[in-house]
């Protein structure tokens, strides 16, 4: 090998022996606590904790694509009716608002005692 080869070897193995070193100094966190300020306020603090162990950190969404919509609104319909039957899944929507307006009356009726 010649001489320049060697160095760039030596470089190379440098940067990668620092990169891994900072890499092992850098702490990753998913945690949304972070982005909020030191001393949060209680709506914030409640949001925080509803996205983080609150029902919407169990949501699931689907998107249904590449058929006519008439195919989509069939097929829409039938994986919702299937849901619905498994006690795995709690509560299934699927676009309709009556059961969110229920749960909304519930909300309200029950915040107020």
């Amino acid at each position: 090998m010649t001489r320049v080869a060697w160095f760039a070897l030596l470089v190379w193995i440098t940067l990668l022996a620092a990169s891994g070193w900072l890499l092992s100094r850098t702490t990753i966190t998913s945690d949304l606590q972070a982005f909020l300020p030191e001393a949060p306020s209680p709506a914030q603090q409640v949001l925080v904790d509803q996205l983080r162990e609150g029902v919407v950190s169990r949501l699931i969404l689907v998107a249904l694509e590449g058929e006519e919509k008439t195919g989509l609104a069939n097929l829409s319909r039938e994986i919702a009716h299937r849901l619905t039957d498994d006690p795995a899944f709690a509560y299934v929507i699927n676009g309709s608002e009556d059961r969110l307006q229920a749960d909304g009356i519930f909300l309200l009726d029950t915040s107020t005692r």
